[in-house]
Parts: structure tokens; C-alpha cells; sequence
């Protein structure tokens, strides 16, 4: 089966990578502004709950991954405040392997744990076009074609730090998770001033409009993030509109 949002759809992110890694790159690992060891921590509001939890972006290690390649292990995680775990208990952890020369990811895995119902949704990149889907532990693994330089949800983020900002760029970039392939074209304005749990902070807006396979426009996942200006490169706020609520993420504290 193939799933494939198109190759114009990628014609934007692919020359921005291609121009960074022709911008004097002497060879070794690309040039990004998150290191190994960096945890940032948000206060997640949802809905009417000032704080419904916490999460976390973390640069765990850069492991070798074979053949002399190397890749940055990042972890998002999710839970819930104490008091709404006791009326549902919920964990979520995301984590991609993304290569630390190509910024391309080569493993993203998904695990869930809702009331003690867990699952584990495995993605693998075999190649810049293709892609092993394994939706739950020990399913049948499903192949798909997708956009060249397609990145993972987690790899996504990250990548988009490693790429220089101005106000009024467009910048389109592939997204699969599993089956779905999405085109997220970011649109960046600002800058502008956050408040976080780290105190104000300058940041450029980054709204993805998001359409399909087929161009239609996703209108039930609704995402704007803020990442700060400065060298860092934090993303200090999310704001998600989901079916099942609104999320805000802020910064709380970023350590390592």
C-alpha cells in the first residue's frame, strides 16, 4: 500500500536541508542548538484545569545505530496531575531516533498506558522514502512510501530548531505517524514575548496549517508553537486544539 502526500509537498523542507548542510558543514554531526542531557518541563493546562499535568522533552543520549551512524534519543513524555491520575490514569511517552548527520529519523515508537490498558505503535524508517508500520506489539507490519525527508511528530520538533527563522517564512515539511502522511506547512511570525515558568521570553510563533495525503485540510488538529529567538532554540509553548479538548503547554523549567 502507498501512502503519499506528493513530491511538491516537500520541495521546501528538502533545498532548506539541503542549503544547511551545504553552508560550510565540515563532516561530523549537523549543527543543532539542543545537546545531549537537555530536559525541558511544561505545565500542561487542559480545558477548565489550570495544571492537568506535566511533560517533558528530553535529549537522552547519541547512540550508534549502526554502520558508523549515530542518532540523538529524544523522548516526549506525558502525564497527568496527581489528583486527575486518581480519577484516570493516563502515561504517554513518544521516542525517535533521529540521525545526528542526516536529521533524518530512524525509529519512533509511541507507548500508552490509559486505566492500565497499554500499547505500543512502532514506526521504522527504511529508507528516505519508505516506511515499516507496526501499529501495535507484534502486529503485522505494514509498508508505505512517503515523502522524501519526512520526519516523525517528535523528530519534527526538533528539526525545526535546527533550522534558521525569519519573520514571514513558509516552510513545508512531511509528517508521517503510521499510516497518516500529513504536510504541515509552518508559517512563522512574531517575534514576540512569552510568559514562561523561566520568565518572559522572545519567540518566533510557528502555526502548521495541516492538510492530507490528498491536500484536504485537517481542521480537527489544530497546532501553534512558540520557540524562543535566541540561540536555544526552546520551544517554550504549545497550544493544541484536539477532539478531546484544548491543550496548553508552558515552559516550566528547562535543566542540563
Amino acid at each position: 500500500m502507498t501512502r503519499t502526500a506528493g513530491p511538491a509537498a516537500a520541495v521546501a523542507f528538502v533545498l532548506s536541508i539541503a542549503t544547511l548542510l551545504s553552508q560550510g558543514q565540515t563532516p561530523g554531526d549537523f549543527a543543532v542548538p539542543f545537546h545531549v542531557g537537555e530536559v525541558l518541563t511544561y505545565d500542561v493546562a487542559w480545558s477548565t484545569y489550570l495544571t492537568a499535568g506535566t511533560a517533558t522533552l528530553t535529549v537522552k543520549e547519541r547512540r550508534a545505530i549502526g554502520r558508523g551512524a549515530f542518532a540523538y534519543d529524544l523522548i516526549g513524555e506525558g502525564k497527568p496531575s496527581a489528583f486527575l491520575d486518581k480519577l484516570y490514569h493516563l502515561y504517554y511517552k513518544a521516542e525517535s531516533l533521529l540521525d545526528t548527520k542526516a536529521l533524518q529519523p530512524s525509529l519512533f515508537t509511541v507507548y500508552s498506558d490509559e486505566r492500565g490498558r497499554t500499547k505500543l505503535r512502532t514506526m521504522r524508517f527504511l529508507s528516505s522514502t519508505s516506511i515499516e508500520y507496526e501499529p501495535k506489539a507484534s502486529a503485522p507490519r505494514e509498508k508505505y512510501t512517503v515523502p522524501s525527508l519526512s520526519q516523525d511528530p517528535l523528530s519534527a520538533i526538533y528539526v525545526m530548531r535546527a533550522i534558521s527563522l525569519k519573520v514571514g517564512q513558509v516552510l513545508t515539511m512531511p509528517v508521517v505517524d503510521g499510516a497518516d502522511v500529513y504536510n504541515a506547512k509552518w508559517q512563522i511570525a512574531g517575534p514576540e514575548t512569552v510568559a514562561t515558568g523561566v520568565g518572559p521570553v522572545s519567540a518566533w510563533r510557528l502555526t502548521p496549517t495541516l492538510t492530507d495525503a490528498k491536500g484536504k485540510p485537517i481542521t480537527n488538529r489544530r497546532v501553534t508553537l512558540w520557540m524562543s529567538n535566541d540561540a536555544k532554540k526552546w520551544p517554550v509553548k504549545f497550544q493544541a486544539g484536539l477532539a478531546v479538548g484544548s491543550f496548553t503547554l508552558t515552559l516550566a523549567r528547562a535543566t542540563g
